[in-house]
């Protein structure tokens, strides 16, 4: 028997149902008023005053409409950790130089095409398939991490021609047809793909970082495809089955020679002369299957000939 005075408990499926509507959160529409709380870094040119940043994180924003269309001068925009589906709205502001967009739900990029000054993009952890509505002249810094593109169709030469950061960590990237796009490219961070080879990024001549850990690489063999790239210094691979190979940093030093770091080893002048000696092992092991070779064609050769008597 309950206690006289106490509340009645709820019946079971109207507690849960309660519980459920406190976890969801109210998504809501970014308002005039609610821009004005966002606003900051007033600036002064010949133009006048004005506001260059806005940055509302975690408001449980849905949709931006047309909330910020008058502050076309806005060079900088932080909307991370809300529950924007679009960036069209953005259209509006041609000038931006910088949008920090991550954890949202944005699953294509339209509206993005527009934005032409555009410098450092921030599309984490957001749901895009694909890198369409790509053509940015001065993008300089791209992160994509954790969405699910699968490839780089789409791409076209010279739509990113300043780009030289690209994190596309954690999707669903099994090859990097395409990427020869990203032409003067110096860091890349492909990690947590489901890449087989390095096809495609031995065409970055620019690049200096490689972060490949974590895909489906099935030899260290793979990394002399990577010869062609004369400024690369950073290596990391791990994660891969191939790098589980004995001594990969000897395999890998052997053939990039100018590699200073390998999955965050600095590489010694010991390391260096093991990987020649490695590598003179392997032309002597060469020219000697070579040699054997010859004498094989030389002694059936002469088979061939005695039974011609």
């Amino acid at each position: 028997m309950a206690a006289e005075g106490a509340a009645a408990a709820p019946p079971e499926g109207e507690a849960e149902a309660e519980g459920e509507a406190m976890l969801e959160p109210k998504i809501i529409t970014l308002s005039k008023e609610l821009v004005k709380e966002g606003l900051s870094l007033v600036h002064t040119d010949h133009h006048g005053t004005f506001f260059s940043k806005f940055k509302l994180k975690g408001y449980n924003i849905g949709k931006i409409d047309e909330a910020l269309s008058t502050y076309t001068q806005l060079k900088y925009i932080d909307l991370s950790n809300n529950f924007i589906i679009s960036l069209k709205p953005l259209r509006a502001l041609p000038d931006l130089l910088s949008i920090d967009v991550r954890f949202n739900i944005l699953t294509d990029m339209r509206g993005f095409e527009d934005l032409r000054y555009l410098q450092l993009a921030q599309l984490d952890n957001n749901e895009l398939k694909d890198l369409k509505s790509f053509d940015h002249p001065h993008l300089k810094a791209l992160t994509l991490c954790r969405n699910r593109i699968k490839n780089f169709q789409g791409l076209k030469p010279n739509m990113v021609p300043a780009l030289r950061i690209l994190d596309i960590s954690h999707n669903l990237i099994d090859n990097m047809i395409g990427s020869a796009n990203f032409a003067n490219l110096e860091i890349l961070k492909i990690r947590g793909n489901k890449l087989v080879n390095f096809d495609g990024i031995q065409k970055l001549r620019c690049l200096k970082q490689l972060d490949a850990r974590d895909n489906l690489i099935p030899s260290v063999k793979e990394v002399e495809k990577l010869v062609t790239l004369p400024a690369l210094r950073v290596l990391m691979a791990s994660g891969n089955e191939g790098m589980y190979e004995k001594d990969p940093l000897i395999e890998v030093v052997m053939h990039l020679r100018k590699l200073g770091v390998f999955d965050g080893t600095t590489i010694t002048d010991v390391e260096r002369e093991a990987a020649e000696v490695l590598e003179k092992e392997r032309v002597a092991e060469a020219a000697a299957a070579a040699a054997e070779a010859a004498a094989l064609a030389a002694e059936e050769l002469e088979n061939e000939g005695d039974d011609d008597f």
